[in-house]
């Protein structure tokens, strides 16, 4: 399994939060609140948390997509 941590620096980590994760609720299964979100891709999950300075993001790939997700 694969992961990747990245974040972006901002004051309105919260409410990019719940954009993100009501954005892909039409068609992804989501849960969030306002400083905690999962996204469940097919490919994997992306966990999100907010904090006063940063939208902190945490991808996972599942083992079935680490081969196809690959580059090289």
């Amino acid at each position: 399994m694969e992961h990747a941590h990245g974040f972006a620096a901002t004051g309105q980590a919260s409410l990019y939060l719940k954009k993100l994760c009501r954005h892909f609720s039409h068609k992804l299964e989501t849960q969030f609140d306002d400083h905690n979100g999962v996204i469940r891709f097919p490919f994997g999950t992306c966990e999100l948390s907010a904090d006063e300075q940063a939208l902190h993001c945490l991808l996972y790939t599942s083992d079935a997509a680490d081969d196809s997700l690959r580059v090289d």
